[in-house]
């Protein structure tokens, strides 16, 4: 349920790669998800929100450790603090962070290097 989203044939491109070689450029964050394919982001958020709501609380007794991409991290970031999803994929997130998610009151804690 946490495998990072799809991105189809753009899979593994960078944002320069795929402008160079696609009709579309950006003009905003939902314009330019949208015009990518592979998984469906209303999708996509579902899967975290179903993990994170449904599976997690179900199974889960005491502290657990969940591993991830920062994408899976940050449409958290985006259900949990009611922010839209480019809010939530501008803040800094690098290599090797982690977030602690309190499961009692849904409240995330400041991102952490390690």
């Amino acid at each position: 349920m946490l495998r990072e989203k799809s991105w189809g044939r753009h899979e593994g491109k960078s944002f320069d790669e795929i402008i160079a070689h696609e009709d579309f450029g950006y003009e905003n964050f939902e314009q330019w998800i949208n015009a990518l394919d592979g998984e469906a982001y209303p999708a996509y958020i579902k899967r975290v929100k179903d993990f994170f709501k449904g599976f997690l609380p179900a199974c889960a007794s005491g502290d657990v450790l969940v591993m991830t991409h920062a994408g899976i991290i940050r449409v958290l970031i985006h259900l949990l603090e009611n922010i839209s999803l480019e809010e939530a994929f501008c803040k800094p997130f690098g290599y090797a962070n982690y977030i602690v998610l309190d499961t009692q009151t849904w409240t995330l804690q400041d991102l952490q290097c390690l």
